[in-house]
C-alpha cells in the first residue's frame, strides 16, 4: 500500500508515504499522509511516531511523549501505518482512503 501512497509535505512529495494522520474529535478525520522521515520521533529512538505535536508539528512515540506530564503533555493528531490494521479500522469508519 506504501507505494501508492506519497507524502503529503512540501518537498517530500516524491517519497513514499508509511503514515496519516489521525484527528479525533466526534469521529475521525484523515489528514495528511507522512513520509517515514516526516513521521520519525523526534526523541531520537528512531520509531515511527505515535503522536504529533500540535503546537511543535514534531512527531514523538509513546514512550517519549509520555516524557512530558501535565501542562507539557505532548498532544495532536495520531499517526497511524497506512499498513496497519489499525489504519483499515479507521479508512473503514470514515468510509473513505
Amino acid at each position: 500500500m506504501t507505494d501508492l501512497l506519497t507524502c503529503d509535505r512540501e518537498g517530500h512529495e516524491d517519497r513514499p508515504a508509511v503514515a496519516r494522520l489521525v484527528y479525533w474529535g466526534q469521529g475521525a478525520t484523515l489528514g495528511e499522509h507522512l513520509c517515514r522521515e516526516d513521521a520519525t520521533c523526534v526523541g531520537g529512538c528512531g520509531d515511527v511516531g505515535a503522536i504529533v505535536d500540535a503546537e511543535y508539528e514534531e512527531p514523538w512515540c509513546q514512550p517519549h511523549a509520555n516524557q512530558f506530564p501535565g501542562e507539557e503533555t505532548v498532544s495532536g493528531p495520531e499517526i497511524v501505518l497506512v499498513d496497519s490494521d489499525r489504519y483499515r479500522e479507521v479508512v473503514a469508519e470514515v468510509g473513505a482512503a
